[in-house]
């Protein structure tokens, strides 16, 4: 889901955003909770004119080079003119904030990334949850 919400960001920017994913289809880790959350966001990135190639990895970047290979066929192929690259791998928590604060607060909660790696869905839930609480 970061891939395709970086993507649709970068988009929205009025970048030219070509998207690689190693699998046949992207968006498939949204499950039924967040569904609401795929139709509007595919509608957006191919309103915004995003190539989406499935199948595909990184295998280098060089310059301004990024070499790609089709995971099914293993065929390579060099998109040229490329300025940034964003990788987007796994799912970590970031709670460095809490971390800095803790302790130093009366009344401190962890919610969302912070507390662990979650779905929106869930990262929301913890906000309702705890704004309900305070």
């Amino acid at each position: 889901t970061q891939a395709l919400t970086t993507a649709d960001f970068l988009a929205s920017q009025g970048k030219t955003v070509e998207f690689f994913c190693d699998e046949f289809t992207p968006g498939y880790r949204i499950d039924n909770i967040d569904s609401n959350i795929r139709w509007p966001l595919f509608q957006r990135l191919f309103r915004e004119r995003v190539k989406i190639n499935t199948n595909s990895v990184v295998k280098e970047i060089k310059g301004s080079d990024v070499t790609v290979a089709n995971t099914l066929t293993g065929e390579e192929r060099v998109v040229s003119g490329i300025d940034t690259v964003v990788y987007c791998c796994g799912d970590r928590e970031n709670n460095a904030l809490y971390l800095a604060l803790k302790g130093k607060v009366d009344d401190l909660r962890i919610i969302g990334d912070a507390a662990g790696p979650r779905k929106l869905v869930q990262a929301t839930a913890d906000g309702a949850r705890v704004g309900r609480e305070i």
